[in-house]
């Protein structure tokens, strides 16, 4: 191999490396918060952040010291492959610190922070990394702005092929920490390979790290692990596309936690009358059930063994849940009375049907994974699933007593996007209520009359209990809690249920500015995105003139972009429920995207300035497509498959624009002045997607939704190119 061709390899293994160690640090960062995806914004922006400012700290150092690009590539390209399983262990640990008892959700603030700091070691090394990188790049008799395009367009390559090998390899096989190491393997192979034989030794030391790495993964996953859940037993870590499963044991208790939050424990006898038989007998006479969730520990088997019941059809996300639950519990044996399905209740419910009672037990909506079964595109398919006389039941932890004003507003919500889709709801008082909605009179004071009649009182539910729970003043004390809650719908694009539950977790920590956010959930939809459209303007008229214009214009095409990607993943999440395997593969695409606007851009060098403006109306358009495709997928008129690529493509797309950008952006106003660093408009990009992801993700999609925030970076493309376009190109 050639020295032009070993510097291509490299800086391509440097990018696979980037898209990995993202990818993985999102995923043990994800796991603080129990999966909650509107941390994401948070954990890219903190990304971004770290990239751009070792960008401009690294371009500085490396035009003031006397060492050369090449020696630093190296030196910087060692510490940055060694970094990515040490930030893995550090989150895992700083992790045991701040989440207890397992399963919770911390305070948010020092989640906040370590989210922040964590990415630090690695985003201010790849930041360095950049610059060196174009150095090494420059040919003789070549400019530097073509050297900064190219390393651009290698770096998005690599993501490339460290997306298909995360997803297609790692994420079935290496539990995180294990594919941390070997990212770290795949790179000092590359850099042993086609490194001059002077510079290898250290790469040697290091693939023998990372080998070791991986030997040692069993163990160390169990040693950090048993941090996380302390006072647990870590008895297996388990690798999944959805979430990495750890199992554990506490005493004679058997629990699986997936990305954090627990999805259920072994044996809990009690919770089979509230999980299982109390949704059954809401129904008269069941005789085909559909389970969404809640199956293990005996779930299924109680609700095929109930009284009329002929058929039980259970599905769960996840396929390797049953597999790790038999192998816990030793409890392989098949129910024939049982139809085990494997893949997502939104897509298996299309067509499928029709059943008597649809029973959903998935945890609460912390996050938009869950949340997506408890919005009206849900239930709207479900009430086409259901027989006539059929109930959907569904339940949500509450209070025996009192029922503070937070908890009223999620149960009201519920409540009220039922009555959305059912002509009748009812509600069932108690620590756990439950929700019985159906298109035919529904009454829960006739459960205690069935479940005599059926001769199950005393095996898991109480007669005297049931009746004392549904009397009148407890049925009255429920109403009166939700009379003021406000009336409010969840829906797939605008997944408002999911702060709310966020604000009253909070409260119950007592460490989370719950009344601020409250006060701006409150407010009218478009008041973020009018505030920030306005702040955006004002911005871009304050960097319209002289050399500032293309700064501004890169930062807040960032900006957008981030706003927009952001997006688009959560709008994939509520569409598919899969964002933890699907990141890698979305981010990938759109820096696949990227290189080919990089390129394309490279190969015209003439009438740059009407592309811009054209590159800002395509880039608002495609803001608009992300809700517009979200909200067609709900009609259900496409495939599982073809809805899937559609975001994809989306993302694809997205890249290819913001390339695009970047690339004429370089090639028409990077500084020929000595002293600017190679990094300059890639680190003015990084800081404008920081912002991007930082208010799409905790303020705009939150309180306002995602047509309101499309809206808004459409908007701010559409101003971005009326004020900056012109002079970028002058």
């Amino acid at each position: 191999m050639n020295e032009r061709n070993g510097r291509h390899a490299r800086i391509i293994s440097l990018g696979a490396c980037a898209v990995c160690a993202q990818t993985l640090f999102i995923r043990e960062i994800l796991g603080i918060i129990t999966g909650t995806e509107l941390i994401l914004g948070l954990a890219i922006a903190s990304w971004l952040l770290w990239i751009g400012s070792g960008g401009l700290i690294g371009g500085r150092l490396l035009r003031s010291r006397s060492a050369t690009a090449e020696r630093a590539f190296g030196g910087l390209s060692v510490s940055l492959a060694l970094s990515v399983p040490i930030v893995v262990l550090f989150i895992r640990t700083c992790r045991s610190l701040l989440v207890d008892p397992p399963g919770s959700i911390p305070d948010i603030l020092p989640a906040a922070g370590l989210i922040l700091v964590s990415t630090a070691p690695f985003g201010l090394l790849y930041g360095a990394v950049y610059n060196s990188a174009c150095a090494v790049m420059k040919e003789p008799g070549k400019s530097l702005s073509s050297a900064i395009s190219s390393t651009y367009i290698l770096e998005a390559a690599g993501s490339i092929a460290g997306g298909a090998l995360l997803s297609l390899l790692f994420f079935a096989f290496l539990t995180q920490l294990a594919a941390a190491f070997a990212v770290s393997v795949i790179v000092s192979m590359v850099f042993l390979i086609t490194s001059v034989k002077g510079r290898r030794s250290g790469w040697v030391l290091v693939l023998l790290a990372a080998a070791a790495g991986i030997a040692a993964s069993p163990y160390l996953d169990r040693a950090s692990m048993s941090l996380v859940f302390g006072g647990h037993e870590v008895m297996e870590v388990v690798p999944s596309r959805y979430a990495e499963l750890c199992v554990t044991r506490n005493r004679e208790i058997t629990s699986v936690f997936s990305g954090g939050a627990r999805v259920f424990s072994h044996p809990d006898p009690e919770a089979l009358g509230e999980r299982v038989d109390l949704p059954l007998l809401s129904h008269r006479a069941p005789a085909t059930v559909l389970m969404i969730g809640g199956g293990y520990g005996g779930g299924a088997e109680e609700a095929s063994g109930h009284p009329g019941v002929e058929k039980v059809d259970w599905i769960e996300l996840d396929g390797k849940l049953p597999v790790i639950m038999d192998r816990a519990v030793g409890n392989g044996e098949e129910n024939p009375g049982v139809r085990k399905l494997t893949g997502d209740g939104r897509f298996l419910l299309r067509g499928s049907g029709p059943y008597d009672v649809i029973i959903v037990d998935v945890p609460e909506p912390v996050n938009l994974r869950w949340n997506r079964y408890f919005t009206r595109e849900f239930f709207k398919s479900a009430s086409r699933c259901l027989s006539p006389g059929g109930v959907l039941t569904l339940r949500h932890s509450s209070s025996e007593n009192f029922i503070s004003a937070g908890n009223a507003a999620v149960l009201g919500m519920i409540r009220e996007t039922l009555s959305s889709t059912f002509e009748y709801v009812d509600v069932v008082p108690g620590g756990t209520v439950f929700f019985i909605a159906s298109d035919s009179p529904v009454d829960a004071g006739d459960i205690p009359v069935r479940l005599l009649a059926k001769g199950l009182g005393g095996r898991y539910l109480s007669l005297d209990e049931l009746v004392w729970r549904l009397s009148a003043e407890r049925r009255d004390h429920l109403a009166a809690a939700l009379a003021n809650a406000p009336r409010r719908i969840n829906s797939d694009l605008h997944p408002i249920l999911v702060p709310y539950e966020l604000i009253l977790n909070g409260r119950r920590s007592g460490n989370f500015p719950a009344d601020l956010i409250e006060g701006m959930l409150d407010l009218p939809q478009w008041t973020l995105p009018a505030v920030f459209f306005f702040a955006a303007a004002i911005f871009s008229g304050l960097m319209a003139g002289g050399g500032a214009a293309a700064k501004g214009a890169v930062f807040l095409t960032g900006f957008c972009s981030m706003t927009v990607q952001v997006s688009l993943m959560l709008a994939y999440q509520a569409y598919s429920g899969i964002l933890y395997h699907s990141l890698v593969i979305m981010t990938a695409l759109f820096m696949a995207g990227a290189a080919i606007g990089a390129y394309s851009a490279g190969r015209r060098k003439a009438g740059r300035g009407p592309r811009l403006q054209t590159l800002h109306i395509l880039m608002a358009s495609t803001a608009l497509l992300v809700p517009v495709w979200l909200r067609f997928q709900a009609v259900e008129v496409t495939g599982q498959l073809t809805g899937g690529v559609g975001f994809m493509f989306l993302s694809l797309a997205g890249g290819i624009l913001t390339g695009a950008y970047y690339g004429t952006v370089v090639e028409t106003a990077w500084p020929r002045q000595a002293g600017a660093p190679p990094a300059l408009f890639y680190s003015w990009d990084l800081f404008g997607a920081c912002a991007g992801g930082l208010v799409a993700g905790t303020l705009l999609i939150p309180l306002s939704g995602l047509a309101w925030t499309a809206a808004a970076a459409a908007a701010i493309h559409l101003a971005t190119a009326l004020l900056l376009a012109r002079k970028v190109a002058a």
